[in-house]
């Protein structure tokens, strides 16, 4: 997008179905950015992770949920990040029981034998029923949408793991909710520009 000093740069590879989440948050909080897509060995020799990795000015910074929260506190803070120590708090509960669902059970199940697939599926559907539980009296993690809300959208590969939606109607809800926000609708587009999201993949 823009070379402006101040931009972001995102780097990250052709199949990595987090980075669409920093592109929500960017388009989120209005920021500028540019995406370098690497290659998987390039990504991991430089950073040791398979992406992405945030670069503002000379400062570098890996996982999605650390970038995701660093967006929200550099940005327009109203606009994501928590209001005070206790907002701060829920997200980031909210933030720990999402990664619990996907980033350990979903990602290792890959390679998994059977019997240890089925311990990490009951895993990911423990965190997935208590993040219904929580949604059964909220439309967000917070009373508003946060930065908490926005790797939700990875709930979109549960199908994928054999994880039906319809068993959890509030997570189902706010799953559409989130996928009508303008800022998701964008970055969506421009991740599909990157055909981020046109594979099966895990997340």
């Amino acid at each position: 997008m823009s070379r402006d000093k101040n931009a972001y740069t995102i780097t990250s590879t052709a199949t990595c179905k987090r980075t669409p989440v920093v592109f929500f948050a960017l388009h989120e909080l209005g920021c500028k950015y540019e995406v370098k897509l690497v290659e998987p060995g390039e990504l991991a020799a430089v950073h040791q992770t398979i992406g992405p990795a945030l670069t503002h000015g000379d400062f570098v910074l890996l996982e999605l949920d650390a970038i995701l929260r660093y967006l929200a506190r550099v940005g327009d803070r109203d606009a994501l990040a928590g209001r005070g120590p206790q907002e701060e708090a829920r997200i980031d509960q909210f933030m720990e029981l999402q990664t619990r669902w996907w980033q350990g059970p979903l990602a290792r199940m890959a390679g998994s034998s059977r019997e240890s697939a089925a311990r990490e599926l009951a895993t990911a559907r423990r965190a997935l029923g208590a993040l219904e539980r929580w949604l059964s009296n909220s439309a967000y993690a917070l009373a508003r949408f946060s930065v908490a809300d926005l790797p939700s959208v990875l709930l979109m590969a549960a199908p994928l793991l054999g994880i039906e939606l319809a068993q959890y109607p509030h997570l189902a809800a706010y799953l559409e909710r989130l996928l009508s926000r303008p800022a998701w609708q964008r970055a969506h587009q421009h991740a599909r520009e990157f055909g981020m999201l046109d594979s099966r993949a895990l997340p």
